[in-house]
């Protein structure tokens, strides 16, 4: 593969075959075509604190990555835009904190058995089913994740509102469905930022529980004391059953 010309919106190509292919330009293609000639993309960074990341393109599939962070592997589909911005991101700053962005998302989806979507929804939204959708609109971090003597695994997430379109400020930015024994509720949380826990219990049910923004910074094990009835920047139990 041969690059013949670069143009603002596509790339013009000469392929193996010595005919003429057009592509869109954007960071995939010119990653692919312009850094490593077509050929598929294989990556390793260490940073100045000894981790080493490494994404290596599929051999068969063009688009589909494996990657690997400090040895724990995760395979990354339908991303391939993301990979390369986080890719060409690395080369340019050392830092590999995208990179580490996608691992931990691809990772966390097989830890806890759920899909992560982008888009499709107006509020972040968890299913019963184990599906969360995140706009596009809303930036999303994993801050942490546990795995219980029991089985039961979870994980704790920031959402926070984009600020690049202003209509969307006063919608609602998080919707998560529960069922339990009183059967199904909907709880809709309207703010800038949600802090919750999501996960999966020992008898593989899905849920989802909203705490303060407050306990942003918190651990886990703080976030599931104020679900028992704590008090918001204390870490004490409170009697809720005459309030």
């Amino acid at each position: 593969m041969q690059l013949l010309e670069e143009r603002p919106n596509e790339l013009i190509l000469l392929t193996d075959e010595r005919k003429l292919q057009v592509v869109e330009k954007n960071p995939y293609s010119v990653l692919k075509y312009i850094y490593y000639q077509g050929k598929k993309i294989r990556f390793i960074a260490t940073d100045r604190i000894g981790t080493t990341a490494s994404i290596q393109e599929n051999i068969e599939t063009d688009g589909v990555f494996e990657c690997t962070f400090n040895g724990s592997k995760v395979t990354v589909q339908d991303s391939k835009i993301e990979v390369a911005k986080a890719i060409l991101e690395c080369q340019e700053s050392g830092k590999l904190d995208a990179i580490y962005h996608i691992w931990k998302f691809r990772y966390i989806e097989a830890f806890l058995g759920i899909t992560i979507s982008k888009g499709g929804s107006r509020v972040v939204e968890f299913t019963p089913q184990g599906h969360l959708y995140i706009p596009e609109s809303v930036h999303s971090e994993i801050l942490e994740w546990i795995n219980r003597p029991d089985g039961a695994r979870l994980a704790k997430m920031l959402f926070r509102r984009g600020k690049g379109n202003s209509s969307l400020r006063t919608d609602r930015i998080f919707t998560h469905e529960v069922i339990g024994k009183t059967g199904r509720a909907t709880t809709i949380i309207v703010s800038d930022i949600a802090v919750a826990l999501l996960g999966r219990d020992e008898t593989n049910q899905y849920w989802m529980h909203v705490v303060p923004p407050e306990y942003k910074d918190s651990p886990i094990w703080s976030c599931e004391l104020w679900l028992a009835g704590g008090v918001v920047g204390k870490d004490e139990l409170i009697d809720t059953r005459f309030s």
